[in-house]
């Protein structure tokens, strides 16, 4: 038992034409703690093991010893690392007992990495699309929460006042989460959450019960809005371009979507229970499918994830971003309800509202970052001829 997995892996090895260090990952079952000690000493593997190359997400003793499935954990937990990794090449071995043991190595398809970014840039997109399209479905459809739950103007105010100051609060929060634990899931819990939120929404009975959907929907915005900018800003040190703004406009036309389903549901009488189930249905799907095409390792830096007032040369674009953002929120969570309220507008019109918002900001970003390129070159030509 303690010498078999040596022995098999050595031959495996062989029939590859492989040799130890080829393999990327290596993945040993611990049976009994003395198992590993006894194959890192025959093998000579100690300093792999300690660089985190042998079981590195831990052995049988940590992750669990299953009854006639052992080799599919160690299979299934070497296939996830390789892809993790993104390497090519590991190899699993499990001791058997009486001197024996069976071993394999497994070859992983490995994406350049171009592709890995390209990929991770398309489902970043198609999550900032998604991150619209909540936002488009809650804002436009308010008018019909406020009509169906009997709030006045002042209530509505509090619960859209709650969803910001949920998000703000917690802004922190998801910088702190981002950096430790990386903005591949805090960007799908974000999104999960502002789901759950505006799905309660649709089903509150009163002003009460609402409430507490908006700070679950604040909660989902905070999080999501870091995280997936962060990733954002990860992309953009990988590929040596600006794309936060057509990152933004993909926002904007995720928003124009929501909006627009929301016209059309309000025209066709289609109550918000039916509409925000369905559309938050939707999204998960699609959170679910491209969340793992995001790039796995993108932690930041500990100490950059802390609250600091803008000082200095930060002073004026936090203000003028501050301005912006508070016009941007405010028409889109006011659009509607000002059409409904003094215009007398239609639901469907009110919606339309947001649709017509959403496209003029959606175009307005695509150009961002070109812009962006374009005015740094001519400050940079300026500072030269200074």
């Amino acid at each position: 038992m303690l010498h078999g997995n040596p022995d098999a892996c050595e031959r495996a090895l062989a029939k590859a034409g492989l040799g130890w260090d080829d393999m990327e990952v290596i993945e040993v079952n611990e049976a009994f703690a003395s198992v590993v000690l006894q194959f890192l000493a025959d093998t000579g593997l100690k300093e792999r093991y300690e660089a985190g190359d042998v079981n590195p997400n831990g052995g049988g003793i940590s992750l669990g010893h299953p009854l006639g499935a052992t080799g599919a954990r160690i299979t299934a937990t070497l296939v996830s690392e390789l892809e993790r990794r993104n390497a090519r090449y590991g190899i699993a071995a499990m001791c058997i007992g009486f001197g024996q043991a069976i071993a394999g190595v497994v070859e992983a398809a490995v994406e350049t990495t171009a592709g890995r970014l390209r990929r991770a840039h398309v489902a970043l997109a198609v999550l900032f699309v998604v991150f619209g399209t909540l936002d488009g479905t809650w804002a436009a459809r308010l008018p019909a929460l406020k009509e169906r739950l009997g709030l006045d103007s002042g209530k509505l105010g509090v619960v859209v006042f709650l969803v910001s100051l949920t998000a703000t609060l917690l802004l922190p929060v998801a910088g702190w989460l981002a950096a430790r634990r990386g903005s591949r899931m805090p960007t799908a819990l974000g999104l999960f959450l502002a789901a759950v939120g505006i799905t309660g929404a649709a089903f509150a009975p009163s002003f009460g019960t609402v409430v507490p959907a908006a700070l679950v929907i604040g909660a989902g915005w905070g999080i999501a809005d870091v995280a997936a900018n962060a990733h954002g800003v990860a992309l953009e040190e990988k590929l040596g371009r600006p794309i936060l703004s057509v990152l933004h406009g993909m926002w904007s036309f995720g928003l124009l979507a929501g909006s627009g389903i929301a016209a059309g549901a309000a025209a066709a009488s289609i109550s918000p229970r039916w509409q925000f189930p369905v559309v938050c249905g939707a999204a998960l799907v699609v959170v679910a499918l491209f969340t793992p095409r995001l790039l796995p390792g993108t932690a930041a830096d500990v100490d950059s994830a802390h609250f600091a007032l803008p000082r200095g040369a930060l002073a004026l674009p936090a203000f003028l971003t501050f301005c912006a953002l508070f016009v941007e929120f405010a028409a889109i969570n006011w659009t509607a309800v000002f059409l409904t309220g003094p215009v007398r507008a239609s639901a469907a019109v009110a919606a339309a509202g947001v649709v017509v918002y959403a496209l003029a900001m959606a175009f307005a970003r695509l150009a961002g970052d070109r812009l962006l390129l374009q005015w740094a070159s001519d400050v940079s030509r300026a500072g030269a001829a200074c």
